[in-house]
């Protein structure tokens, strides 16, 4: 399944269904290079905040455009400074893999200093009246950042949080974001939001052959051979705190993403044209 693209598809159904006034803030924790959730969340007109403590020029410049508050901090449990290592694949630099995890199956022997906030220090920051949606992918940290979710007081709850599992190996091979460390993580994430009353999810993954996977956190076991794919590479978890996808919704958003040979379908959104005309013309000066 192309993870990233389904994903999108997903918010991009599901969060103007659950704020239509666009009331609430999205937050992108750990933007990377590709599939910028916090351009589609300020495409789909909610106010955005994007965390990126290594972000690249043209984050930086459609920030700008799109009017998104960029913070080129990292989120911990710390409010000061941490050692970021620069993350590396086939041989090249890659800031997609960078991670404050020295050990994590990214990280390279070079490493950078970069700023570093709370979960309560970036809301204090932001100020948010209530939050619809916070993405969070951060190579390995998912589970320091959604712990702190646990004392967050209850009007600063997102309606949805995305977050990623796996990487680097397979369930099967069990290592990497698939170590026992890994694994419990994740579930330690799903077992933390469960407590702060979330509860439909939907899991997409990136192995072949896998479709959309659903479950609902208040009856849900949260054994790691009930909740993950055999098969698994990695993904992400979409957790709601109150809305739901039916079955034919899911299968009308996601059955274009299913097959990673297949070329990805382009992302429909629906914009206001001169708005539209606006951006693109300000990236083109920029």
């Amino acid at each position: 399944m192309h993870v990233e693209e389904c994903s999108q598809a997903l918010l991009a159904r599901w969060l103007p269904a659950i704020d239509e006034h666009r009331a609430g803030m999205c937050i992108d924790i750990g933007v990377g290079t590709f599939a910028f959730y916090c351009e589609l969340f300020s495409r789909l007109g909610f106010k955005t905040a994007a965390v990126e403590p290594l972000p690249i020029d043209h984050v930086r410049k459609f920030s700008r455009v799109y009017g998104i508050r960029l913070l080129e901090t990292c989120i911990s449990e710390i409010d000061g400074t941490q050692t970021i290592y620069i993350g590396t694949y086939d041989g090249k630099e890659l800031f997609d893999v960078s991670s404050l995890k020295q050990d994590w199956w990214g990280s390279s022997g070079r490493s950078k200093q970069v700023q570093s906030m709370t979960v309560a220090t970036l809301l204090q920051t932001l100020s948010p009246e209530r939050l619809t949606c916070v993405k969070i992918d951060v190579e390995g940290l998912e589970p320091v950042i959604i712990r702190q979710f646990a004392a967050i007081k209850n009007e600063w709850l997102p309606e949805i949080i995305v977050f990623e599992y796996g990487g680097g190996s397979t369930k099967e091979e069990g290592k990497e974001g698939w170590s026992a460390e890994g694994v419990a993580g994740t579930l330690e994430c799903l077992e933390v939001l469960k407590q702060r009353g979330y509860d439909f999810s939907v899991m997409l993954d990136s192995a072949a052959g896998t479709a959309p996977r659903t479950f609902h956190l208040r009856t849900a076991l949260l054994n790691p051979d009930d909740i993950f794919f055999p098969k698994g590479v990695y993904g992400n978890l979409l957790c709601a705190r109150r809305a739901v996808l039916s079955e034919t919704q899911l299968a009308e958003i996601c059955n274009p993403y299913l097959d990673n040979a297949a070329a990805v379908p382009p992302l429909q959104l629906t914009e206001n044209v001169l708005t539209k005309t606006f951006r693109k013309v300000a990236m083109r000066l920029l």
